[in-house]
């Protein structure tokens, strides 16, 4: 794969003149029981820039690595300015962490662009457990309880993906039913994966958790287990982000370097985004109620 490096300042973009951009996050302080997926993001350079370019001309960029802050608060200010500037400027960013609290970052960049946000979540939980974080901090496994509360809430709707139910208590089930919430076990997709692509498509940002994948395709998460998804079926989701017209930032997050088995997990990682790259680049445009980069309406016009 072919991109441009900034790794000493945060360059001037400007629109169209790059339309994917990637950059990691260093911090993995709120990541449960997963020390160690902090350091993901050049471990999954080493594998992605040696993947071939598919038939396409690309126009990424890469920017490097938002190091941990202070404190947790300052690295999610810091992401959330990355990621509103991109998409602003009409630039998809990929965000490869770090914990999956960083969803939250993520989502805190739609904010100052005054729009409802569709969030997709691919994970084998919910991550809806008491909340015991002060302002803006959160923990990958309290992180959507803190999107749930956030003021002013511009969350539109939640989908979560390939949810094991042993993992999931009856409340939290209760729960997303009372809020209307989309949520799917991971039995549904089984025999075809292409039922995803619906939910995908609809997502204005999508967090996928590594851990979401059975640990025989990727063992690099320490939360991983013995179910989930398939790693061609991984790609395949990730395809079907990509070419989603609505969709404006992806985040994957929870892989762990100390647990990859022959960099097995960081070449799946690799493959994952290539397939998303693949798919942004066979768009076919014909999202509807699109009219301008900074407003994506989720109603009819």
């Amino acid at each position: 794969m072919k991109a441009t490096f900034y790794t000493d300042k945060f360059p001037d973009l400007e629109e169209n003149e790059y339309d994917i951009a990637i950059f990691g996050v260093q911090d993995d302080r709120a990541s449960v029981n997963n020390e160690g997926c902090g350091l993901a993001p050049d471990y999954f350079r080493a594998q992605f820039y040696s993947l071939n370019e598919g038939a396409y001309t690309s126009k990424i960029i890469d920017l490097g690595n938002i190091k941990a802050g202070a404190s947790i608060s300052d690295t999610y200010v810091a992401v959330k300015m990355v990621v509103s500037e991109l998409i602003k400027l009409n630039i998809v960013p990929i965000i490869i962490g770090g914990g999956q609290d960083l969803t939250y970052a993520q989502y805190l960049a739609y904010e100052s662009l005054e729009q409802k946000v569709d969030l997709v979540v691919v994970d084998s939980k919910f991550d809806l457990d008491e909340e015991d974080q002060e302002g803006l901090a959160a923990k990958s496994d309290t992180y959507l309880n803190k999107i749930l509360l956030h003021q002013p809430n511009y969350l539109f709707n939640f989908s979560n993906i390939g949810y094991q139910t042993y993992y999931v208590n009856q409340e939290s089930l209760k729960v997303m039913s009372k809020l209307y919430f989309d949520v799917h076990r991971l039995g549904e997709f089984a025999d075809d994966i292409s039922l995803t692509e619906p939910i995908v498509r609809n997502a204005n940002m999508l967090s996928f958790d590594i851990g979401a994948i059975r640990s025989s395709d990727a063992a690099a998460n320490a939360n991983a287990g013995p179910n989930g998804f398939y790693g061609e079926q991984a790609c395949r989701i990730a395809r079907y982000a990509g070419m989603s017209d609505k969709l404006t930032s992806i985040g994957f997050y929870e892989f762990n370097p100390a647990f990859d088995t022959n960099g097995q997990t960081a070449m799946l990682l690799a493959q994952m985004v290539w397939y998303f790259v693949d798919g942004y680049y066979n768009r076919k445009k014909d999202f509807p109620l699109l009219q301008n980069p900074n407003t994506l309406f989720t109603g009819p016009v």
